[in-house]
């Protein structure tokens, strides 16, 4: 029996329904592709921006761990794994953030830059380092760890980092950046002694 018209539109109707939801997410998964491949570019553009602008050691130590959080059309939220980092980041660098920003999408308006501490997340944060044999005890099993490392400069003694504990002996791996933030958070802290010194002798 043929169907008639009426019928035929009963029919792609009902299925268009009946597949509206997978269509929606798929959509859906398809607009969030894009925007993580967009924010994956623009973050690439701006730390080879930035890279010009700095010396090597200071943007290893300050912009190594950045990333892009949240982006709306003039506003961008970055995190960042360090709470010394991030505060670097906002006293320090956030308008060469801002004007490079500017520079690579070409816009006149002031972006609004602001930042956030990741929080900890597991193997999001630890993936960047691997531990495969304890040099303690070669035990090969770990688990992670949010860890308390001393700093003891500029009034801050210690600060929690995403780590590594073997369970075995307990001795505990995280990442060598940290070490590069603190020796050049020790270093800016001995100009700015210097420059007081040098002042209180002019003065």
């Amino acid at each position: 029996m043929t169907e008639n018209s009426e019928e035929r539109k009963k029919r792609v109707l009902e299925n268009f329904e009946k597949h509206l939801p997978q269509i929606w997410e798929k959509a859906r998964q398809n607009e969030e592709r894009l925007k993580t491949e967009y924010q994956q570019n623009l973050l690439a553009k701006l730390l080879e921006e930035i890279r010009t602008k700095i010396s090597r050691p200071s943007f290893d130590a300050w912009f190594s761990k950045l990333s892009i959080e949240e982006l709306d059309d003039n506003s961008i939220t970055l995190g960042t794994n360090l709470t010394i980092v991030m505060e670097w980041l906002e006293t320090r660098y956030k308008s060469l953030i801002e004007k490079s920003l500017e520079n690579i999408t070409n816009s006149n308006s002031n972006f609004k830059v602001s930042f956030i501490l990741r929080e900890y997340s597991g193997n999001k944060n630890v993936e960047s380092f691997v531990v495969k044999e304890c040099t303690a005890c070669g035990c090969q099993d770990f688990s992670q760890k949010l860890i308390e490392v001393p700093v003891n400069v500029g009034g801050i003694l210690s600060m929690n980092v995403d780590g590594l504990v073997c369970t075995n002996c307990g001795l505990e791996y995280y990442d060598d950046s940290l070490k590069r933030v603190v020796r050049l958070f020790q270093q800016r802290q001995h100009e700015q002694q210097l420059i007081e010194l040098t002042e209180d002798e002019e003065g």
